[in-house]
């Protein structure tokens, strides 16, 4: 069973209560916006990062000593896209970091300071690197990379790592060593514990396959005992529509994972084997969070099926 989620889920103190004033967004942010699905295979914006820093960047710098959130942002989870909407659920003189180094990584992060991250299903992940490679990394460089997503999981099998790509990403349960800090290329069960509990460290878990939701959730956990944005009752369909919020697709062609052979699955699968329990972990302790601030608010922030 899907029961080891950590204190911050329930577990000790409990989900955290809700949190909110609806701050406008700011008329410099400049993002083109869009509706996303949740099941999207590529949630992703790339504009202005904010100031950067040696460490990573601030999306949203934070006043004085007031505290700051650190994004462990593992490519394809829709990292980006909430470094763009945050600005609409962030309380007012909070900061938010986001740096793509692994758990552990030296931030310039202050007492009180929180990390947080996204994860996403696998298979949908490692789907989203191969287009993201495709179209944009490689794009307009014939030859330089497969055409098609068989050929180039068969360069990882195993855990291989194909030296021609390496401006490309390294897909092999990429969300346990961004979580762990363990880079070796083996089903290690030693780095799923560690990133089990590196998991149950973090103030706020999102997960991209429910992106609105997530950012629902944060708001909750971060303005404590204020209403919700309009925007977070997936019951309301119109209201649930409202979300402004961003989407990418790096030019890429529509795609669903019905475009993946059993073959395809089957790589994927094996590369990602650590990945999907730890994916499930987040995804209960998710699903417990969402259910605390439902009761607690009385709205229904995640509509699934």
């Amino acid at each position: 069973g899907l029961t080891r989620f950590g204190a911050r889920a329930g577990g000790g103190g409990g989900a955290q209560q809700v949190p909110i004033q609806e701050p406008a967004r700011s008329p410099t942010w400049m993002v083109a916006h869009g509706s996303a699905p949740d099941q999207e295979a590529l949630v992703e914006w790339h504009g202005h990062h904010g100031d950067s820093h040696p460490l990573g960047w601030w999306c949203v710098n934070r006043s004085n000593s007031h505290r700051a959130y650190f994004l462990i942002h593992i490519p394809k989870t829709a990292g980006e896209s909430f470094a763009a909407d945050v600005r609409q659920v962030i309380p007012e003189h909070e900061g938010l970091f986001s740096s793509e180094e692994c758990w552990s990584s030296p931030r310039p992060m202050l007492s009180g300071d929180e990390r947080i991250a996204f994860l996403r299903e696998p298979v949908s992940q490692v789907y989203s690197m191969f287009l993201e490679d495709k179209y944009s990394i490689y794009r307009g460089r014939p030859g330089l990379f497969p055409q098609n997503i068989t050929v180039w999981l068969q360069f990882f099998e195993g855990g291989r790592k194909f030296q021609p790509f390496d401006h490309g990403f390294p897909i092999f349960n990429m969300q346990t060593r961004k979580m762990s800090c363990f880079d070796d290329l083996t089903q290690n069960q030693t780095n799923l514990m560690q990133a089990f509990k590196n998991l149950d460290s973090l103030f706020f878990v999102g997960i991209t396959e429910h992106y609105q939701a997530s950012l629902c959730l944060f708001f909750a956990k971060t303005h404590i005992g204020q209403p919700l944005p309009s925007f977070c009752d997936c019951t309301d369909q119109a209201a649930w529509a409202s979300f402004n919020g961003t989407h990418e697709t790096h030019g890429e062609p529509p795609h669903s994972l019905s475009d993946l052979s059993e073959e395809d699955m089957r790589m994927i699968q094996e590369l990602v084997q650590l990945d999907v329990q730890l994916h499930a972990s987040a995804l209960a302790r998710f699903r417990y969070e969402a259910a605390e601030v439902e009761r607690r608010t009385g709205t229904r922030i995640l509509c699934e099926g």
